[in-house]
């Protein structure tokens, strides 16, 4: 794997062309594999979700989680193929809606939920879970299909629930991309998007179909998201701020693509603080629009 994010890195064609053969082989080894319950989607789908699928949690993030008893629970929900999704969830006093997370796939619930309990107070349950074959949800074989189908039920289940109102969902890195085809087909259900350093094309190495594509997914009207990202991601490149100038042309969205913004999680202290506020800001605009003001 080492060898592999190396030659990612490179920009050559030597890399490139040795990237392809791996590729095949990729191919020709998921061909004589045993059946799988979700199939891949992208040739080499490991460029983008097995680097990091082995990772556990640290057992301190565990322990600090017992000074939020009184508003953070541990969740789950049952997937399609009957298997179970561990995660957490921030319990808002006066829930008035649900903001469902997707996050990138070299981060777990337990290391960065912190970061997410300021949506509690504005009224909203907050919904954090580790993808399949990831911490918690770590018996289980990962593949690209399957976490978009996870989260499409997880979004149709707590569109379900009474007492929210108001549907939000937060995309951070490939977790764009999960969401993306996850509410194809749900789009006005969706109350407010937020996506964070997400690509408008998913990398070239993962050797994906452009119908997955988050440029490409984009809903008619899209005035209720946001689109924050760096105007050139030392993770993804220029992607984030072509899927912000992208959706902004195409359906309206808001989006903040700012010079001095590193990958989220990867950035200051200073710059994930401002990203979290300004998304935290959108999402409390929304509120006001849709419940405070009827």
């Amino acid at each position: 794997m080492i060898y592999w994010n190396y030659l990612i890195s490179l920009n050559c064609k030597s890399a490139q062309r040795w990237i392809t053969i791996f590729a095949f082989i990729s191919v020709f080894s998921s061909s004589h594999a045993q059946e799988r319950e979700f199939e891949t989607i992208c040739w080499t789908e490991g460029a983008l979700i097995e680097a990091y699928k082995d990772a556990i949690y640290n057992p301190q993030a565990k322990a600090d989680m017992e000074k939020y008893i009184d508003s953070l629970e541990m969740d789950s929900f049952q997937t399609k193929d009957g298997h179970t999704i561990r995660g957490l969830v921030w319990r808002a006093s006066l829930p008035k809606g649900y903001l469902l997370i997707a996050q990138g796939t070299s981060m777990l619930a337990a290391e960065i939920y912190e970061q997410f309990k300021e949506f509690s107070d504005i009224g909203l349950d907050v919904y954090l879970y580790d993808y399949r074959g990831f911490g918690e949800s770590n018996d289980i074989e990962t593949t690209l299909e399957g976490m978009i189908s996870d989260y499409s039920l997880r979004i149709r289940e707590l569109n379900e629930v009474p007492i929210y109102k108001v549907h939000y969902i937060l995309g951070i890195s490939i977790g764009g991309v999960v969401f993306s085809n996850s509410i194809r087909d749900v789009h006005e259900e969706i109350d407010g998007v937020v996506f964070d350093s997400v690509p408008h094309k998913v990398p070239w190495y993962a050797f994906c179909p452009s119908k997955i594509d988050p440029i490409r997914l984009l809903p008619d009207s899209c005035e209720n998201w946001l689109i924050i990202g760096a105007k050139k991601d030392s993770v993804i490149g220029r992607r984030a701020s072509k899927l912000g100038r992208g959706a902004t042309n195409s359906c309206g969205a808001q989006s903040k693509i700012e010079e001095h913004f590193g990958h989220v999680f990867m950035d200051t202290r200073e710059n994930t603080i401002e990203r979290i506020t300004a998304a935290k800001h959108h999402f409390e605009l929304l509120i006001e629009s849709k419940i405070n003001g009827q």
